[in-house]
């Protein structure tokens, strides 16, 4: 906490004010960008390739959301959940089974899979080493890949 009240520009007294500790810290901010993602990035299932995408898109835009993730799963208690991010994906897997029951979207995965390989599928590019981004540097042809590979993934 001391060196977040450094950065923040405040004492750690003060965060302690506020929060019972690192974890209360994280959750709230973290509720806050899951919020933000959700606004900001509707979802469109009659195109999930460019959705995957526009995910990638708001990762490259807020970096700190890739950043809080992996610290939630390296720091936090496995039992320990987001209830944004709980109701988001609820919500999305609920949006990909009607379009599957509606012949939307194919049914080959269920709708529990397609939005988990959406999620890692546009988080690939955030969560690898350096010298493997440079395999593929340009962020244009990330995208692109993004984009293919859900092609394939929804046979569009």
């Amino acid at each position: 906490m001391e060196r977040i009240a450094e950065r923040a520009g405040c004492s750690a007294g003060l965060l302690y004010s506020y929060f019972d500790g690192k974890q209360a810290l994280f959750d709230a901010l973290y509720e806050q960008i899951v919020s933000r993602t959700h606004e900001e990035i509707p979802t469109v299932i009659d195109d999930l390739p460019e959705q995957t995408a526009r995910i990638y898109d708001g990762q490259r835009a807020y970096p700190e959301v890739i950043r809080l993730t992996l610290w939630h799963l390296l720091e936090a208690d496995e039992d320990v959940r987001i209830e944004t991010a709980t109701r988001g994906n609820a919500m999305r897997v609920a949006e990909l089974a009607d379009a599957q029951r509606d012949g939307r979207i194919p049914a080959a995965l269920s709708p529990e899979q397609l939005q988990t390989l959406i999620v890692a599928i546009a988080s690939m590019w955030s969560t690898l080493p350096r010298e493997t981004l440079d395999l593929v540097p340009d962020q244009r042809v990330r995208r692109e890949t993004i984009v293919e590979v859900m092609r394939r993934i929804v046979g569009d």
